[in-house]
């Protein structure tokens, strides 16, 4: 089984294991982010 995913726009390759690290100031504020539009759409959801 391969445990590896491609960004074909980046040209990066990431393992399974390392898919929702944070590695740097960027991955923070996408996971920040993330969390917040979560947030609000469960919110105008219900």
């Amino acid at each position: 089984m391969n445990n590896h995913i491609e960004d074909p726009d980046k040209g990066l390759s990431k393992s399974s294991s390392e898919l929702g690290m944070i590695f740097n100031e960027r991955d923070q504020e996408l996971r920040d982010l993330g969390y917040q539009k979560h947030a609000f759409n469960m919110l105008i959801s219900n």
